[in-house]
């Protein structure tokens, strides 16, 4: 009876009805959107978002199934590994530079919004209302 529960939860997972499908983009495009949105100032994340999109077109083609229902399958799956690592990533890289301000941070906004985290103002003009993001 195992085997028959594993097959049966495989073909839940590779072919799902189209109301579980939408819920399961649904709940993916909102994880992804999260995660995202939380460590936009995170310099490389495209990047890595990149990679996860082409690391799951690979695998749709690789696999014997059609393009499409592969990529249904593990487009999610990559996008949310490769924002995952991405934020761990630059986690590690932040937390090993010495001077953590410059760490893997864009510029902008999202600099003083570092800046007020590590406790670095630079610049005495700055406002403690320009800091509040």
């Amino acid at each position: 009876t195992w085997k028959w529960h594993h097959r049966l939860w495989l073909d839940f997972i590779e072919n799902p009805s189209p109301p579980v499908l939408v819920v399961k983009w649904f709940s993916v495009a909102l994880l992804g959107l999260a995660i995202y949105h939380s460590h936009q100032e995170d310099r490389y994340q495209n990047y890595f978002l990149l990679v996860g999109l082409g690391c799951a077109t690979i695998v749709a083609h690789l696999l014997p199934q059609s393009p499409m229902t592969s990529l249904q399958t593990y487009l999610p799956f990559c996008v949310i590994l490769a924002l995952s690592l991405s934020a761990l990533v630059h986690r590690i890289v932040r937390a090993s530079t010495p001077n953590r301000s410059r760490g893997c941070y864009t510029g902008g906004k999202s600099k003083m919004r570092a800046e007020r985290w590590f406790g670095a103002r630079k610049d005495p003009s700055m406002r403690k209302e320009d800091m509040m993001v």
